[in-house]
């Protein structure tokens, strides 16, 4: 047998091996599920957006914008709550 004979198969061997044990490597339960606390989970609003800045704008030009903590979007009625104005 000659020697790149031997690190063809050599190398083969390795990759099956890899191909073989590395899609186990993600089977299995998870450790912990992780949810979002009871307080999120209660929330009706469809979007909420953490941070949030918007420009107002008449004409293409800005007239303002808007900062605030914290934005519930409300989808079916185009509401929008904002808390913590700045």
């Amino acid at each position: 047998m000659s020697f790149r004979l031997f690190l063809k198969i050599r190398g083969s061997w390795r990759i099956g091996i890899l191909l073989t044990l590395v899609p186990q490597g993600g089977c299995g339960n998870p450790d912990s599920v992780s949810l979002a606390s009871s307080d999120l989970q209660e929330i009706d609003a469809d979007n909420v957006i953490f941070g949030m800045v918007s420009f107002i704008t008449a004409n293409g030009i800005r007239e303002g914008h808007v900062e605030a903590d914290t934005a519930y979007l409300f989808v079916d009625s185009a509401k929008a709550e904002l808390h913590q104005m700045r």
